[in-house]
């Protein structure tokens, strides 16, 4: 659909580990309940998990499903499609070039390196402190590996 909408159009896939994006979930419907910014003691945690009515499981399934579209649009779009992690597109000069070439976009390496330094845009997910993937259990983690591991061996998420 897209192609067809836009047939001049290129794409560009941003994917996240899914640990990662998963968390990040739990961590907005958290807030939600308790306010963002609230003072969130760890004995809380398990009981706003457990009313917030987030699903670990349907939040893998839905990163998986997402990101088996990305790639399945990419190997049949190859000539205007492009996936990149998100992992490397914050920390890594030549994701930023690759990507400004392949869009034929002309750049200046001082300008990325000034993108790649700025904070904004790139707080992590917290509560008190904690990293947003912490508030996982084992078990979570186990459940997100089982359900995305396919995909994310594809794009060489180091936990799989």
């Amino acid at each position: 659909m897209l192609s067809s909408l836009y047939p001049e159009a290129k794409f560009i896939f941003i994917t996240r580990n899914p640990i990662d994006v998963v968390a990040a979930h739990l961590v907005k419907r958290i807030w939600k309940l308790a306010g963002k910014g609230a003072n969130v003691e760890p004995s809380q945690l398990k009981a706003l998990r457990e009313e917030c009515d987030f699903s670990i499981q349907n939040a893998a399934e839905l990163w998986a499903k997402q990101n088996s579209y990305f790639i399945e649009f990419s190997n049949k779009n190859s000539h205007i499609s492009l996936i990149t992690r998100y992992e490397d597109l914050i920390t890594e000069l030549n994701e930023f070039e690759n990507i400004f070439k392949w869009l034929n976009v002309k750049y200046e390496s001082k300008n990325i390196k000034n993108i790649l330094e700025m904070k904004e845009g790139r707080g992590e997910s917290k509560i008190n402190k904690q990293k947003s993937r912490d508030i996982l259990t084992s078990d979570d983690m186990d459940i997100i590996r089982k359900i995305t591991q396919e995909i994310s061996v594809i794009f060489h998420y180091p936990e799989f």
